[in-house]
């Protein structure tokens, strides 16, 4: 009952750890605002200290790609803010017609004044849904091998307990057929 409940486990682990290596490996594999989507959602990386002590430094970002019209004052958003930044924020103002009929938002940190920039809609990459505190080294692309090893580790472990337990249930039907050739 114990090597079945481990070996589930580890089973486990190993597909989510796949899904992990998965999900980080095509969010990092474009460098541009445009990150790759898996059913409506993407992870980001939180390199700074503007919304501490909500989402902290190295953080984890779970980002869902929503209408602008959906968005309402305090969500926290990420936004493209140059070719290759995105910048996470809460919205601390909405201007429903700022710009040729495009909404704009005007954002800023916690406990931090208001940016005077505002944030067109076709900028927003979407709300943040979810934040997993330091998780987000791990994503880092320099930090990924460390993801991999430990992916390699469980593979290698879960490989190992399967033809374990293979060779154990072979022993077993061979002590049964020569203990029943006995009789």
């Amino acid at each position: 009952m114990r090597a079945f409940f481990y070996k589930n486990i580890l089973n486990l682990l190993f597909y989510a750890a796949l899904a992990v290596m998965f999900f980080i490996s095509i969010s990092w594999s474009r460098g541009d605002n445009n990150p790759i989507f898996i059913f409506n959602h993407t992870i980001k990386h939180v390199l700074t200290d503007t919304m501490e002590p909500d989402i902290p430094v190295g953080s984890l970002i779970l980002v869902q790609r929503v209408s602008p019209e959906e968005l309402e004052l305090y969500d926290i958003i990420t936004f493209a803010l140059a070719q290759r930044t995105t910048v996470t924020q809460q919205i601390l103002n909405i201007f429903p017609d700022y710009i040729e009929g495009q909404i704009g938002f005007q954002t800023g940190g916690i406990d931090q004044p208001p940016d005077e920039v505002i944030v067109l809609e076709q900028n927003v990459v979407g709300r943040v849904v979810y934040s997993i505190p330091r998780l987000g080294a791990i994503s880092r692309p320099q930090n990924l091998i460390w993801l991999l090893l430990a992916s390699f580790v469980i593979i290698v472990i879960t490989c190992y307990r399967s033809f374990a337990s293979n060779e154990e249930k072979r022993e077993k039907q061979c002590e049964t057929k020569t203990s029943t050739e006995e009789d």
